[in-house]
């Protein structure tokens, strides 16, 4: 089993499927019946792999029979899931509902919160695949309020990632592409969203938790309070598969959402090409800074929270309503909502403004970001 575990991670499949079918056979000999299904649900997922989906099903529905006899009860969970993803591509979304439900009921019995998280997270996939945009929230949402208070027990962010894994934000970036219709929502997803990225980052530092948009409004409020004579705007960015999208935020206003047609893979590819003249790159991020000059005025405050790669861009230097965007207004930046409240809250009487900490943090972000 082992063996065939190797030739699968090496791309062997054929080798592994012959080693598979070869133990299955020595556990059945042996009366192990776990050992049995345990080499019927890896060799499904191979037949998966090359596309076998009608076999795939056969060997998982056999796998399950022996994980329901034995009473392997978690290890049946990930065979229902399973069978349920192949209904969900086959089109029989009523029977990938059906197998979901059953490994909802055995997952909250057997208690384990990632078991729960990954189930919501099927059933948010499979009612999305099937149209139901709203029912796909509510699921996605729920996976995500499990890995928040399980990530709030946890007093490390190494320890955060050896329970839940280094791509457990993948439904948080589903919500941000399901809240188009809700501003509100989508910026305070694309906070929690980052802020998990920098924690990672900083490797189990300790910062606040991201901020609600109620939360973040009021952040806003105070932030115009401060310098009454200026308009206040604040810019997250999030980069995903296909677009990037542009979230400005002012004091009393819902957020505005512009996604633009730059994908993470076109940012990280400039960022890796040394031989890109300041033309290309401006040109590269004109779009992503077009919208402020619509969101302000001149002399207005520009908070900016950058992403991923952008953090290595001069976004201040690129053109916005035909000025440089730093002569235009007066920029900052930050890695997030929740630091710079974090910072608001530290910051001494009459210290040198409200910025200053964060100023200092995100200088220690991009020297993270340059180092990787």
């Amino acid at each position: 089993y082992n063996l065939a575990s190797l030739n699968d991670a090496a791309g062997e499949w054929d080798e592994a499927a012959r080693l598979l079918d070869d133990a299955h056979a020595r556990y059945l000999r042996a009366q192990d019946a776990r050992g049995a299904a345990d080499c019927r649900a890896a060799l499904a997922s191979i037949e998966i792999m090359q596309g076998n989906l009608a076999r795939a099903r056969e060997l998982h529905e056999e796998a399950a029979r022996l994980f329901r006899a034995g009473g392997y009860r978690r290890r049946l969970v990930d065979s229902l899931v399973d069978l349920a993803a192949i209904a969900r591509d086959e089109g029989r979304f009523s029977d990938g509902g059906q197998l979901l439900a059953e490994a909802g009921r055995l997952a909250a019995e057997i208690g384990d919160p990632l078991e729960i998280h990954d189930v919501e997270l099927h059933q948010g996939d499979l009612c999305f695949t099937a149209g139901d945009e709203s029912a796909a929230r509510s699921h996605y949402a729920r996976s995500a309020e499990i890995m928040r208070q399980q990530r709030e027990q946890l007093a490390r962010e190494d320890e955060a990632l050896s329970f839940f894994g280094a791509d457990r934000i993948e439904n948080i970036d589903r919500l941000i592409a399901l809240s188009s219709g809700d501003p509100g929502g989508c910026v305070a997803w694309i906070e929690r969203a980052k802020g998990q990225e920098l924690l990672r980052r900083l490797d189990g530092v300790t910062v606040t938790h991201a901020p609600s948009w109620p939360d973040t409004r009021h952040l806003l409020e105070r932030l115009a309070a401060d310098d009454p004579a200026r308009g206040v705007l604040f810019v997250h960015y999030y980069a995903r598969d296909s677009v990037t999208v542009v979230a400005g935020m002012r004091p009393g206003r819902d957020p505005d959402l512009v996604p633009v047609e730059i994908s993470l893979a076109e940012l990280r590819a400039a960022a890796a090409s040394p031989q890109l003249g300041a033309r290309q790159v401006t040109e590269l991020l004109r779009p992503l800074v077009a919208p402020i000059a619509a969101w302000t005025a001149t002399g207005d405050r520009v908070l900016l929270c950058p992403h991923d790669v952008l953090h290595r861009f001069p976004l201040h230097a690129v053109e916005a309503g035909g000025q440089v965007l730093g002569e235009r207004n007066v920029v900052s930046y930050v890695p997030s909502a929740g630091v710079l409240r974090h910072c608001l809250v530290r910051r001494p009487a009459g210290g040198s403004g409200p910025l200053r900490d964060a100023v200092i943090l995100v200088a220690l972000v991009v020297l993270l970001f340059l180092q990787n």
